[in-house]
């Protein structure tokens, strides 16, 4: 006797149900209009808050030229916010935001004859650097995205959980900007993903990097774990990344060393050794080199 309850693809859209007359709408051709690798790469490496705040700043303000580890974003509430990046500027207003990926130098402020600005900022970064940086995927850095009343007062309460050292706040951040990144996938405001676009051996180099950053790593120790030869593997590094396999470990060390500045209050000799430095002194120098400043200056931004 056939289960009453089991419904097939076939008979789905006919089926009456003990309840009555239920009809089941099928949407799969709507499916027809997605860009499923861009969707894709939102849902399998989604963003990772690290720390959020609530800021209002007056005249005289304007954060000078510089660059992070993490990606930065930023949501206008009141008044307006210029962002200068290298080959652009742009006019923020409440309902703007911008989202900028790892390492982009940027400034940002107060344009003339604006006296305040009030605005939410988050830091943020990919749950697995080796399948790509959603943020990195955007078109362009700033958008739409307004924040209603009922909205705005829920999140400035979970970011005061997160100023009370909690964790529920933080979370729920990474709903609402996995949420706003799915929005913005689905608007057609972020780059899809060639086929072929990441070589297989340099994804094996990368995700043996993930796994081993924090200890001693050679180029011979990547091209074996890639199956490849040194050469090959400089090759791959310096067309897909644009850097050296020993430069690449070297900004691995510092996102994560980024991560738990503002993650945890470990000091800085122990984030040095949990990162893969070999000292506390180079990891400062290192660390001061590629982001003009200290990292208990990077810390501040936590708060």
């Amino acid at each position: 006797m056939k289960n009453p309850y089991f419904i097939s693809k076939i008979d789905m859209m006919n089926f009456q149900s003990p309840f009555g007359d239920e009809r089941c709408i099928n949407l799969r051709h709507l499916a027809e209009t997605l860009d499923r690798k861009v969707l894709a790469l939102v849902a399998e490496n989604p963003m990772r808050v690290l720390s959020c705040s609530y800021w209002e700043n007056h005249d005289p303000w304007f954060v000078t030229r510089r660059r992070l580890m993490d990606n930065f974003c930023l949501f206008v509430l009141e008044g307006s916010l210029t962002l200068r990046l290298d080959d652009a500027e742009y006019l923020l207003r409440p309902g703007d935001c911008f989202l900028l990926g790892t390492e982009v130098f940027h400034a940002f402020g107060l344009p003339k004859g604006e006296s305040r600005v009030k605005h939410f900022i988050l830091h943020t970064l990919p749950g697995r650097f080796s399948l790509g940086n959603p943020v990195d995927r955007l078109k362009k850095p700033c958008h739409r995205f307004p924040i209603g009343s009922d909205e705005r007062d829920v999140l400035m309460r979970m970011i005061g959980e997160t100023q009370d050292s909690g964790h529920i706040g933080l979370r729920y951040w990474e709903l609402f900007l996995n949420r706003m990144l799915f929005d913005l996938a689905l608007r057609g405001e972020m780059v899809s993903a060639a086929d072929g676009e990441l070589n297989g051996r340099f994804a094996a180099a990368l995700r043996f990097l993930e796994a081993n950053f924090r200890n001693a790593v050679a180029v011979a120790d990547i091209a074996d774990a890639a199956g490849i030869r040194e050469v090959r593997c400089r090759q791959l590094f310096r067309r897909y990344s644009g850097l050296t396999p020993s430069e690449y470990l070297g900004r691995l060390r510092l996102r994560h060393a980024a991560r738990l500045l503002l993650e945890t209050r470990l000091s800085v000799k122990e984030i040095a050794a949990q990162s893969g430095f070999s000292g506390e002194c180079y990891f400062c120098y290192a660390f001061r080199k590629h982001l003009n400043c200290t990292p208990e200056q990077y810390r501040m931004l936590r708060f």
